[in-house]
């Protein structure tokens, strides 16, 4: 019976399954069942077998490659039949589980097989199984909401006995193969924390921290745990960088002290990769159950004096100063920090590390460097004095930006609407081959390319009428205001002066600045205007 279809076998297997350990629903059973049903039967004789599986993802959606993978070979009208052990394994959440089986495989006219729930769509009317199945995939999701909320009570058990439940240990232990809950000190980074502690108290700020360690080559966190550890965490940038970041981290970390907490985090709902951060008060905190690296006497210490200097910070930022959050650093990116100290100034917050040797590394100095950004707002508001015809033209042009994309939208949905009729005109031909396999793969491809075309180009001109829309918005609603009245209300750059001509200010090592303004379209339309009406 070979229509050139193949026979698929589907095979999952996840954690949340509370008999994971038992070797009947193991990957390597459900392949066996499945190809024992399959020789077992004369009608799937010379038939094509492929195998999609999912070891590893939950039941309860179908965000699965495996599954993904299988579904586009049905898509593309390749699968005659999908087997699987049981109903369990395709799928635990009975909505989508009961709209694949009433209608996305009848419609695609795809035969579907659980072998241990006797499950055959072809026995039954319209394709369409029988309302046993449903109350089946019913009561399959409710095991593993079930099962779930066991796992979550025996992790909490776990927790509360002073487990330690982490993927990976804490820099400066290691998690020894007998007892994974368990956490040792590691002889070759533990000295290193003592040292940050030690150091931090001796007078160190956490930047000096990060430069000294980077200074001595130590490997920073990820790089040990990926090198020596080969614990498999992401590539990291350079080997020896140690970031502020990572240095308070450790500093505010009281696993140091012999202390194991748990509970921080929670999954957001049965089968989501989704981990949401509980309130303190939910944690679970169990004191002394490893060996500490530093005394609790010196965690406190730290913490002390970490939340007095954070105190003087908050007094040191001024959030009023004009230029707030409007400032980069032109080698990394990064907002440059306003320190407001005796002299105020601007500072890369990565100028500590030798790996981005492009980032500023002098200090702007609020006084010249404001005066300097507003007399280059003097000049741009000086060759754009009236801004009524800019604004009026802007938004004119942005209004027709948007109706052109929407025209433009409306003509890539009706070809596309076109090219999926034709696709299906193509395939009835096909089936009461009038045309040949060639012809049709040949054709229907050069639809499905069509159609990919067209939804690019939907996606591009949606992109476009987003940011006219945006833009037109954001024009101020009174075009005769001119832009020169802003400046004349102060004498000195004001965050209200700012915010208004400027989108961002770039600087550069060799003490270049590149200012990107909120109205640089008007301008260069004003410009060439002006220029046009003087030559």
């Amino acid at each position: 019976m070979s229509d050139g279809k193949c026979i698929v076998k589907y095979l999952r297997l996840s954690l949340e399954d509370d008999d994971i350990m038992d070797e009947s629903n193991s990957i390597t059973n459900q392949r066996i069942v499945i190809g024992q049903y399959i020789a077992g039967k004369n009608e799937f004789k010379g038939m094509e077998v492929l195998e999609f599986k999912d070891d590893g993802y939950s039941g309860t959606n179908f965000n699965r490659p495996g599954f993904q993978e299988m579904m586009e070979l049905v898509k593309d009208g390749k699968v005659s039949t999908i087997i699987v052990k049981d109903l369990s394994r395709f799928g635990r959440n009975h909505i989508e589980v009961d709209t694949y089986l009433e209608q996305i495989f009848p419609f695609l006219d795809v035969r579907f097989i659980a072998i241990n729930d006797n499950v055959d769509s072809v026995h039954y009317e319209s394709g369409m199984p029988g309302i046993d199945v449903g109350f089946r995939n019913i009561i399959n999701e409710h095991h593993s909401v079930d099962t779930s909320e066991k796992v979550k009570k025996t992790l909490i058990q776990r927790q509360k006995a002073g487990k330690y439940m982490g993927a990976r240990a804490p820099y400066g232990y290691l998690k020894p193969d007998e007892d994974v809950t368990s956490l040792v000190i590691n002889p070759e980074t533990a000295p290193v924390v003592k040292m940050i502690f030690q150091k931090y108290l001796n007078g160190m700020n956490i930047t000096q921290l990060a430069r000294y360690l980077n200074e001595l080559g130590i490997m920073c966190p990820g790089q040990y745990k990926k090198e020596v550890l080969k614990s498999g965490v992401k590539n990291t940038t350079n080997k020896y960088i140690w970031y502020p970041t990572t240095v308070r981290l450790i500093l505010t970390t009281e696993t140091y002290v012999g202390t194991t907490i748990g509970g921080k985090w929670r999954v957001a709902s049965v089968g989501s990769n989704k981990h949401v951060k509980t309130s303190e008060e939910d944690w679970i905190v169990v004191e002394g159950t490893h060996e500490p690296i530093i005394s609790k006497e010196m965690f406190d210490a730290v913490q002390e004096k970490l939340e007095l200097n954070s105190r003087k910070r908050k007094n040191v930022h001024n959030n009023n100063y004009p230029l707030k959050g409007l400032v980069k650093c032109g080698g990394c990116g990064q907002n440059l920090l306003h320190i407001n100290k005796c002299n105020a100034h601007f500072k890369c917050p990565r100028k500590f590390n030798s790996a981005n040797p492009l980032c500023v590394t002098d200090n702007l100095y609020d006084e010249e460097f404001n005066e300097m950004v507003f007399r280059a707002i003097k000049l741009f508001a000086k060759i754009s004095d009236d801004a009524e015809p800019v604004l009026e033209m802007q938004k004119a042009e942005l209004k027709s930006s948007v109706n052109e994309a929407s025209k433009k939208i409306r003509s890539a949905s009706d070809r596309i609407a076109r090219y999926k009729h034709q696709k299906t005109e193509l395939y009835m031909r096909y089936a009461m081959e009038e045309v040949s396999e060639e012809e049709f793969t040949r054709k229907n491809d050069r639809l499905d390319q069509q159609i990919k075309k067209e939804e690019a180009l939907i996606i591009k001109n949606e992109q476009e009428q987003n940011e006219a829309a945006e833009k037109l918005l954001e024009l101020p609603a009174d075009g005769r205001q001119c832009l020169t009245d802003l400046i004349e209300k102060s004498e000195v750059l004001t965050r209200e002066i700012a915010v208004a001509f400027i989108r961002s200010i770039k600087v550069y090592n060799d003490k270049r600045i590149e200012i990107e303004w909120n109205f640089d379209d008007e301008l260069v339309k004003y410009v060439e205007k002006a220029q046009q009406l003087c030559g």
